[in-house]
């Protein structure tokens, strides 16, 4: 389901580039391009760490780049020092924030995120903004309403520097009932430089939809995705796919189970999802002279994702599969998904050598997927106790839910 934006404002935005002394140089040169190519009016300063000797924390530079917010604007701006934006970046906020006003908005997430498995569902469907769905909100490139920006520094200020600040908004938007959107297209670019913070064990985070002449454009004036009620997820950290469920009962936040509980619901025939992997993973061993980096068990676990993704994104959709995938948002978010997976099991040279098979190898899982019938229900070999798992004492409990939330029931 998605929503269409409404409401219509003059905005009126300041801009503050979040830095520390370490990348000032970096911050320097952004507010100069910014400022540069600006057509909206807008005021850009730089917010740099005021006490970086006190350790690294990104909440004293966040706290002074939202104290920035100008005297008579309607929104406020922060972009972090190492971004990558196109000229007409600022004149593309002030179209978006005219359209949805009293929401959050970031323009970047990473290709690994949960929130850039709904921007892939998003990218199929044609949706322009998905919503934010991890337990932080980018904060790369993002624009608050200023009487919410206003509330930034206060509450900051009580919380360990140990918080990162993506986190502390997220807590800040969902306490003033604040929704947080994120644009498909990614407006910015995250550039590989040293993490300050030492976030660098993250491996490379790129955006899920980022592509040049995509960021010049803008975000389209289109539909918002719903929160999808199931979400796959190929868990980066975990290196292994799962599927979330939203509003379980008796919880009120995301749930998580392995993927396989839910494809079982399809059961073992030969035409099913495990044998379609099987055959996949045989094509793309043979795509190139050398070894596939990454072990099977987890091409298996990418596959699984992939084809959940075609399935959720395609259900209740009157569009056909062909047309979804030609979204040139659809081909951008699809040949992220592989390497932000991957991430922790082949290094970045390796599976940039396998870019384009593994492209292929998740554009067929999702075309996979797409194309399958719902089941009516979790076969009955599958209907036992599962001891390890402490959100449901029934495991087929747990899936009947999924394919409830699919709309299979």
């Amino acid at each position: 389901m998605t929503v269409r934006p409404q409401g219509s404002v003059r905005p009126k935005l300041s801009v503050a580039v979040m830095t520390h002394p370490a990348r000032l140089a970096a911050a320097q040169r952004l507010r100069e391009q910014l400022s540069a190519a600006d057509t909206t009016g807008a005021t850009v300063t730089i917010a740099c760490d005021p006490a970086p000797h006190e350790g690294k924390a990104t909440l004293r530079s966040a706290r002074l780049a939202w104290r920035q917010a100008g005297a008579d604007v309607t929104h406020h701006l922060v972009v972090q020092d190492d971004v990558l934006v196109h000229p007409s970046f600022l004149a593309h906020v002030a179209d978006s924030v005219a359209r949805h006003p009293d929401h959050a908005l970031s323009f970047f997430t990473e290709w690994a995120s949960a929130t850039a498995a709904a921007a892939r569902i998003g990218a199929l469907r044609g949706d322009s903004w998905v919503p934010a769905l991890d337990h932080y909100v980018p904060t790369q490139a993002l624009a608050l309403p200023v009487a919410i920006a206003r509330q930034v520094d206060a509450f900051f200020a009580p919380l360990p520097l140990t918080v990162p600040d993506d986190e502390a908004i997220h807590d800040l938007l969902a306490r003033n009932g604040v929704p947080a959107l994120v644009s498909v297209r990614n407006l910015v670019q995250h550039r590989d430089t040293p993490s300050i913070i030492g976030n660098s064990y993250l491996g490379l985070r790129p955006g899920v939809c980022y592509r040049s002449d995509l960021a010049e454009s803008g975000v389209p004036d289109g539909p918002i995705l719903d929160v999808p009620a199931l979400l796959p997820y190929f868990s980066w950290w975990d290196r292994a796919a799962e599927f979330r469920l939203w509003n379980v009962p008796g919880q009120m936040e995301w749930h998580s189970r392995p993927i396989t509980e839910l494809l079982d619901a399809f059961g073992r025939n030969p035409a099913g999802p495990g044998a379609t992997a099987s055959a996949a993973i045989a094509r793309l061993a043979a795509a190139r002279p050398d070894d596939v980096p990454v072990p099977d068990t987890a091409l298996s676990d990418l596959w699984a994702a992939a084809f959940i993704l075609g399935l959720v994104a395609m259900t209740g959709t009157d569009g056909s599969i062909a047309d979804a995938l030609a979204r040139p948002e659809a081909q951008v978010s699809l040949h992220t998904l592989a390497p932000g997976a991957l991430r922790r099991l082949a290094d970045a040279e390796e599976l940039a050598r396998w870019a384009d098979p593994l492209a292929d190898f998740v554009i067929d899982a999702v075309r996979a997927g797409a194309a399958v019938d719902l089941p009516k229900e979790f076969p009955e070999h599958y209907r036992s106790v599962h001891r390890s798992c402490t959100r449901c004492d029934v495991t087929a409990q747990f899936g009947q839910l999924a394919l409830e939330a699919l709309g299979a029931v």
